[in-house]
């Protein structure tokens, strides 16, 4: 029997936690050989160096080395496709397996595709209208042969980009599993762990920068100027991603850290000490997206800040609001009176049961009807009316 070599690529902390439990269910399967790959932020020592957790984990991986340092992003592009395009000659996977939105990714999407290998795309038919990622995210549906959604909702979208429906499939959120079944480690050992001396009333916060907000960087300091009004809450700070002003975001936080005693900075925590710290927290803050997609499954809620994460489908323990100090200030207040009011994670929109080994059997069905192909037809919802043809008539 044949088995197919597939290539699990991750970037960066956050699709580490989603992949690597797809990575371990794919081992046990008889049709397919799955290879971790680990690039970006995990080999960066300005974003994390995250690939110390993954050592810990155990995780068997490859690495390919791209230099994330410059801000410029289009520069950055370029080297990732420099570098996968000399891994895939090399290496010649069946197909790959990539998750989500980042601009990287749709760098290494490009070259599998040019290079005629297949991807299996998570995490489509998203939407954030706040970042680039929007367009990034729908670009590499068009490029991937086979989709994983979260909701149902975002299923029909990619139906709506034209993909086929037989090449998409509900499993809900790969996180949903990770989050609720973690295992959680005591305040007691995080303060050992971290060797910081956060409080026991503290949030977990994370501000990227929105990249289609000019005024993005005077909103960070506009948050940061809120926090440290907080004399008896503490804020946990973790790294931005290396996005366009991505070094500036985590130098300006940095700065605050500094000087003032109730702010706290860390390069990455992993996803075992990370869901246990927000367990434990009094809620989350800022503009990730793990503040819609995962940590309210652990019935915290998110104070979602700005426009970053507009479109995706909201958890009841969210609250949106701008950037702006007296919406901040009411907000966290609003939010202390409300965290002890239970919430059932199976009401969440993107709860779902196994969904790594949904998507096995699904990878396992396909592969033994036909290999996968880059080849697809684009597939309209109605029927194209064909315009008329007056090139030629006169006027």
């Amino acid at each position: 029997m044949r088995k197919y070599k597939t290539t699990i690529i991750s970037s960066n902390r956050a699709d580490y936690s989603l992949l690597v439990k797809l990575y371990l269910e794919l081992m046990n399967s008889e049709l397919i050989t799955p290879e971790f790959v680990i690039t970006g932020s995990h080999l960066s020592k300005e974003f994390g160096y995250t690939k110390k957790q993954i050592v810990e984990n155990n995780i068997e991986f490859m690495e390919v080395l791209v230099d994330i340092k410059s801000n410029d992003s289009g520069i950055i592009f370029s080297l990732f496709a420099k570098e996968f395009c000399e891994f895939f000659q090399s290496n010649k996977p069946d197909f790959i397996v990539v998750l989500g939105d980042r601009f990287e990714m749709l760098s290494i999407v490009t070259l599998a595709y040019l290079n005629n290998i297949p991807t299996v795309h998570f995490h489509g038919g998203e939407l954030t209208y706040g970042a680039i990622d929007d367009s990034i995210r729908h670009a590499i549906t068009k490029l991937s042969s086979l989709h994983f959604s979260s909701t149902e909702a975002y299923a029909n979208r990619i139906i709506q980009l034209g993909e086929s429906p037989k090449t998409v499939f509900n499993i809900g959120s790969l996180g949903a599993e990770n989050v609720i079944n973690h295992s959680k480690i005591t305040f007691g050992e995080i303060i050992k762990k971290l060797n910081i001396p956060l409080r026991s009333t503290y949030c977990i916060a994370t501000f990227h920068p929105e990249t289609h907000n000019p005024k993005t960087l005077l909103d960070l300091r506009e948050f940061l100027d809120v926090c440290v009004s907080f004399d008896d809450l503490d804020f946990l700070f973790t790294k931005s991603n290396f996005d366009y002003l991505g070094n500036e975001f985590n130098e300006t936080i940095l700065d605050y850290c500094n000087k003032y005693s109730n702010l706290f900075l860390v390069d990455s925590l992993g996803s075992e000490l990370y869901f246990s710290l927000v367990s434990h927290s009094q809620f989350v803050i800022g503009n990730s997206s793990s503040g819609i997609l995962e940590t309210p499954l652990l019935g915290i809620w998110t104070i979602n800040i700005g426009a970053r994460q507009n479109g995706r489908i909201r958890p009841v323990n969210v609250i949106d609001i701008q950037c702006k100090k007296k919406e901040i200030v009411y907000a966290i207040n609003e939010v202390l009176n409300l965290k002890d009011i239970e919430i059932d994670p199976k009401k969440n929109p993107y709860f779902s049961v196994n969904p790594a080994s949904k998507a096995r059997t699904i990878l396992e069905d396909i592969l033994r009807r036909d290999s996968l192909s880059t080849y697809k037809e684009f597939h309209d919802i109605e029927p194209v009316r064909m315009s008329r043809d007056i090139s030629n008539k006169k006027d």
